[in-house]
């Protein structure tokens, strides 16, 4: 990259990433990445057959099951999701891309194939 080229960053922050997390999905990409059955089994254990309710003002609801997304606050969501996307980095090629958590930069550098004009 020289000093002269043009930059181009794309910043995104996936929004409701951890809500969102496929569960099924997580855990067959982490068996194809060869992750060992006994921690693929405690895994499942954590993210399958979560129940929770909500409380407002005293009142309960009923108790509902969670069916995807992993638990807030926990340090192994953020992993998963970086994990279950590991490949996304694949799609983005001529880019230099970087992860933490559920946000990702990509630079691109160099002649773009953007031509500029003036009128």
């Amino acid at each position: 990259m020289s000093n002269s080229a043009p930059v181009c960053t794309i910043f995104v922050d996936f929004r409701t990433a951890f809500d969102q997390l496929w569960i099924l999905g997580c855990l067959g990409k982490l068996r194809n990445l060869g992750i060992p059955s006994s921690f693929l089994n405690w895994i499942e254990a954590w993210l399958i057959n979560r129940r929770c309710f909500i409380e407002i003002n005293g009142s309960k609801s009923r108790w509902f099951s969670i069916e995807k997304g992993g638990p807030q606050g926990s340090v192994l969501t953020p992993t998963l999701f970086i994990t279950y996307n590991c490949d996304m980095d694949s799609s983005l090629s001529g880019c230099i891309s970087h992860f933490f958590a559920d946000d990702l930069a990509g630079i691109m550098a160099g002649q773009l194939g953007i031509n500029y004009s003036s009128q």
